[in-house]
C-alpha cells in the first residue's frame, strides 16, 4: 500500500508539472497574482484624514477657528469649503467627501451669549472606518472648543482640566489594530475567501478530470479497494502546496507590510494544513456526489463564494441569523481566519486557537470520508458506463 501511495503522489506531480501545466500556473502563479492585486489595492493600509466640506452660515471668527481646528485634526481633511448645503451635498453623493459639518448661523452670537450652538454633522456610514474615524474627529473637535469657550466664561486658563468640567471623564483603549489598518483585517479574510476558492477549483479539476481524459482507468482498480487512503494520497499533494502558498504570503505580509506577527507562528501554519485539508475534502465530496464538473463547482461556487460576509468581519457572528451563523461555522476561511487574527494580531496563546483546530481537522475527516464513498461510487458508475458502451459497439 505504501508503494500505491508514492505511485499516487508521484502520479499527481506528473499532472500538475507536465501534463497539466496550466494547473501548475493555477497553484503557484495566479494565487500571487491575485495576492499583488490586493496588495495594491490596500497599499495606503492606514485611513486618517478623512475628505470633509464645512459649510460655514456664520462666517465669524469664531467659525473660522472652528474650522480651523477641524483641519488640525488628525481625523479630519477639511477638502472643501461650500457657500451652500446643497453644493456639500452633491460632493457628497460623488463620493468626494465622507461627512459635512455645517455651520449654522449665529454659531458665535450664541455661544457668547451662552445658549449653546449647533455643528451638525453629516456623515456617510456606507465605508465604516472613514465614518468612524470623521466621528471621532468631529467630537473630539467639538468638545475640546467647548471646554476652551467654557472655562473662559468661568474665567478659568484655556487649559484647564477637563475634569474640573466633568467628573467622569471617559476614555478609550484601542488593544488591537488601533490604527485600523485595512491589511491587518480585510486583506487577511480576502485571502482565507480567494484560497478556497483556489483550493476547491483546482481539487474538483483534478478529481473530476481523471476519467474524462482516461486517466483514471489505471488506478479505478487501486481506488476501488482503498478509496481513502489513495485519495487522501491524491489531494495531499494539493494541500501541500496550497499551504506552502499560504504560508509565503501571510510571511510576505509579515516582513514587508508590518502585520504583527505577535503568537506561535507554527500554530498558524499547523491552521493553514488544516484549512486546506477541509477545504480539499469539501471538493472531493462535491466532485463524488455530483459526478459532473460544472455541477460541482456551482455548488461549490454557492458555499464559498459569499463567504467573506459569514467570516465576522463586517459583522460579527453574534449578531447574525442562525442560518448565517451555521453557514458561518461551517466555512473553512472562519476558522482560519480567526486562528490569524487570534494567534498574529492577538497574540493568544495557541490553545485559544485549538476548537478551531480540531473543528478543521474532524469536519474535513469526515467529508472526506463521506467524499471518498461518494467518488467510489461515481468511478463505479463511469465504469458501468464506458462497459455498456463497449458491449453496445460489440
Amino acid at each position: 500500500m505504501q508503494y500505491k501511495i508514492w505511485y499516487i503522489i508521484r502520479r499527481e506531480l506528473h499532472f500538475i508539472f507536465s501534463v497539466k501545466k496550466s494547473v501548475a500556473f493555477y497553484c503557484l502563479v495566479f494565487p500571487f497574482i491575485i495576492f499583488s492585486f490586493m496588495l495594491l489595492m490596500f497599499s495606503s493600509k492606514v485611513i486618517r484624514k478623512v475628505p470633509t466640506a464645512v459649510v460655514d452660515d456664520d462666517r465669524t471668527a469664531m467659525s473660522r477657528e472652528f474650522i480651523r481646528a477641524l483641519d488640525a485634526s488628525p481625523y479630519i481633511d477639511v477638502k472643501f469649503k461650500t457657500a451652500t448645503f446643497p453644493e456639500a451635498k452633491e460632493l457628497f453623493e460623488q463620493l468626494k467627501i465622507f461627512a459635512i459639518v455645517y455651520i449654522e448661523r449665529d454659531f458665535q452670537k450664541n455661544i457668547l451669549d451662552r445658549k449653546g450652538s449647533n455643528a451638525a454633522a453629516f456623515i456617510n456610514y456606507q465605508f465604516v472606518i472613514p465614518a468612524g474615524n470623521a466621528a471621532k474627529g468631529i467630537a473630539g473637535v467639538a468638545e475640546s472648543f467647548s471646554y476652551k469657550y467654557k472655562n473662559q466664561m468661568l474665567g478659568l486658563p484655556e487649559d484647564s482640566a477637563i475634569s474640573m468640567a466633568d467628573p467622569v471623564i471617559p476614555s478609550e483603549t484601542a488593544l488591537f489594530n488601533p490604527e485600523t489598518n485595512y491589511i491587518y483585517y480585510l486583506v487577511l479574510a480576502q485571502l482565507s475567501a480567494v484560497w478556497q476558492l483556489f483550493i476547491n477549483f483546482t481539487v474538483t479539476y483534478s478529481m473530476l478530470s481523471e476519467f474524462k481524459e482516461r486517466r483514471g482507468r489505471k488506478i479505478r482498480g487501486i481506488i476501488r479497494r482503498s478509496p481513502f487512503k489513495i485519495i487522501a494520497s491524491k489531494i495531499s499533494v494539493y494541500i501541500a502546496i496550497f499551504t506552502c502558498s499560504i504560508l509565503t504570503m501571510l510571511g510576505i505580509l509579515f516582513i514587508f507590510f508590518t502585520v504583527p506577527m505577535r503568537g506561535n507562528f507554527l500554530t498558524i501554519a499547523a491552521g493553514a494544513g488544516l484549512f486546506a485539508f477541509y477545504t480539499a475534502s469539501i471538493s472531493v465530496l462535491a466532485a463524488g456526489y455530483s459526478g459532473n464538473m460544472k455541477i460541482a463547482l456551482t455548488v461549490a461556487s454557492l458555499f464559498f463564494g459569499p463567504s467573506y460576509a459569514y467570516f465576522g468581519v463586517s459583522m460579527p457572528q453574534e449578531n447574525m441569523t442562525l442560518f448565517a451563523r451555521v453557514w458561518s461555522s461551517l466555512l473553512p476561511g472562519t476558522h482560519f481566519n480567526r486562528i490569524l487574527i487570534n494567534t498574529a494580531i492577538r497574540g493568544a496563546p495557541s490553545g485559544l486557537s485549538a476548537p478551531d483546530m480540531f473543528f478543521l481537522f474532524f469536519m474535513g475527516a469526515l467529508v472526506l470520508s463521506l467524499g471518498c464513498l461518494h467518488y467510489k461510487n461515481y468511478i463505479e458508475r463511469a465504469h458501468g458506463k464506458h462497459h455498456g458502451q463497449n458491449t453496445a459497439s460489440v
